[in-house]
C-alpha cells in the first residue's frame, strides 16, 4: 500500500513537471530535511533555494519547515519513492550524492548524519573515521543510546581497530548496565592498545590518554557491579 502511494505521489506530483526539478528532487532525496547549502553540494549546483521555493509553489509536495524558509521537507512517501527510485537505477550516483552529502555535514559538525550518510555509501571504514572523530567530541556524550546504535553498524572487525569507539562504547554500555558486552569490550580495547603500544601507532600523548579512558572505563565498571576490591586494586 505504502509502495502504490508513492507511485501515485510521483505520478500525480510529478508529471509534467520541468525535468530540472524532478531531477532535483530525486537527486536531493536522500537528505531528510531539504537544506539549501546542503542541496547545492549534494547536486553539485548552485540555486537549490530558488528550486526549493519552486517545488513549494507549484505543490510538490514540499513544504518549508521554518519561518526563516531556510529548511523545507519532502512529503516521506515521495521520498522514500525516489530514494528507491535512485538507489535501483542509479547505485553509484546514490553513493557520490550520500559521500558529498557526507562531507557537508562533517563539515558542519554533523558527525550523526556524515556517519549515516558514509554507511548508507557503502564506506565503512570512513563511517569509521567519522566515528572515532565523533568520540573524540565531548559533545557525543548527549547522542546516548544512538551512539550505540551507530557503533553497532560497523563490522566488528573494523570496529576493533579503534580504542577510542570502543572505550565510548563500553561507557555507553556500563550507562545501560549491559556489564557483560562492556566486559568484552574492555578485552577488546585492551588488546588494541596492547597492539597500538607495541607497532608506535600511537604517539605517547595520545596512548597514555588512552590508558587512563581505559582505567576510567574499568574503573566505573566495577563501581557499577558493586566491587569495591577490584577498584581498590
Amino acid at each position: 500500500m505504502t509502495a502504490r502511494l508513492g507511485i501515485f505521489f510521483a505520478e500525480e506530483g510529478l508529471a509534467g513537471q520541468p525535468a530540472l526539478l524532478r531531477n532535483f528532487l530525486r537527486r536531493t532525496s536522500i537528505l531528510e530535511v531539504l537544506d539549501a547549502d546542503a542541496c547545492d553540494v549534494v547536486a553539485d549546483m548552485t540555486g537549490s533555494h530558488a528550486l526549493l521555493d519552486e517545488c513549494e509553489r507549484r505543490g510538490l509536495f514540499v513544504q518549508s519547515v521554518d519561518p526563516a524558509r531556510a529548511r523545507f521537507r519532502c512529503h516521506p512517501l515521495l521520498r522514500d519513492y525516489l530514494r528507491s527510485e535512485l538507489r535501483q537505477g542509479s547505485p553509484d550516483e546514490e553513493r557520490g550524492l550520500r559521500m558529498r552529502a557526507s562531507h557537508w555535514f562533517l563539515s558542519a559538525g554533523d558527525y550523526e548524519q556524515a556517519y549515516d550518510h558514509a554507511i548508507g555509501a557503502g564506506e565503512y571504514l570512513e563511517g569509521a573515521r567519522i566515528l572515532d572523530a565523533c568520540c573524540a567530541d565531548r559533545r557525543s556524550e548527549g547522542l546516548g543510546r544512538r551512539l550505540l546504535s551507530m557503533m553497532e553498524r560497523l563490522p566488528q572487525e573494523l570496529r576493533s581497530r579503534y580504542p577510542r569507539v570502543l572505550l565510548a562504547m563500553a561507557w555507553t554500555l556500563i550507562f545501560w548496565w549491559d556489564f557483560d558486552q562492556a566486559e568484552e569490550v574492555l578485552i577488546a580495547c585492551r588488546n588494541r592498545l596492547n597492539q597500538i603500544r607495541s607497532t608506535g601507532a600511537a604517539s605517547p600523548e595520545q596512548l597514555e590518554e588512552l590508558e587512563n579512558l581505559y582505567l576510567h572505563r574499568q574503573m566505573m565498571l566495577a563501581l557499577f557491579q558493586d566491587d569495591l576490591p577490584r577498584v581498590v586494586a
